[in-house]
């Protein structure tokens, strides 16, 4: 592939690393989404963990984007941009992971946050100053891409669903599984015109709603 989806989830876990360790996991997340490489575990204990958590998101969006299509309902429940080929060969030429670290943390802050990097070492800010101008691109489409699902109609989130219907248990996560191909909007329907579901707790709910659905 010439790109992937790189998600603010993968950004979380990358942030709870030390650079270096930062630097190895997004080299390790490019190995996979991109280069086909097999994958090496960490010898780090909390970069497993993190890689546990982002894995199961990197699975589905890369298996779906490897048929070259796009993990619409993936990128309406997260922000995103598109990582380019070229930004991870830029990282794989960086011997030094702790660079890398440093790197894909200011990648990310600017691509999320708008946060501009001043304290970058010179080679690092020459390397971010290169590719500014397509992450600017990247960027852009995201937001379009962003704005336009929203002027189509308002998104109903998970955290809507709790507010609204607080007597509802049990919580889940947007990357469970069990909300693969379910449209949160469709389901707050069912919800608010199914009063007796909510003596279900939430997996039970979702599970309900694909069975009325089928």
């Amino acid at each position: 592939m010439e790109q992937f989806t790189f998600y603010d989830m993968y950004y979380d876990a990358i942030g709870q690393l030390p650079d270096e360790e930062a630097g190895k996991f997004i080299k390790r997340i490019c190995n996979y989404a991109l280069y086909d490489a097999e994958d090496t575990p960490s010898k780090d204990d909390m970069a497993n963990v993190m890689w546990e958590a982002i894995f199961p998101l990197l699975e589905k969006a890369t298996e779906i984007e490897k048929t070259r299509k796009i993990p619409y309902y993936l990128n309406r429940r997260m922000q995103h941009f598109s990582f380019r080929l070229s930004y991870a060969n830029m990282i794989k030429s960086m011997t030094n992971n702790k660079n890398a670290g440093v790197y894909i943390k200011a990648m990310c802050g600017y691509m999320f946050n708008g946060k501009t990097p001043s304290d970058l070492p010179n080679e690092l800010q020459g390397a971010f100053n290169i590719f500014k101008k397509t992450f600017d691109i990247s960027k852009a489409r995201s937001e379009s891409g962003k704005k336009g699902g929203q002027v189509k109609k308002k998104s109903i989130t998970l955290a809507k669903i709790r507010e609204d219907f607080p007597e509802i248990t049990g919580k889940l996560h947007e990357n469970n599984p069990v909300l693969e191909n379910v449209d949160l909007n469709d389901l707050y329907k069912f919800i608010q015109g199914n009063a007796e579901v909510r003596q279900l707790n939430m997996y039970g709910i979702v599970e309900k709603y694909k069975q009325n659905k089928a």
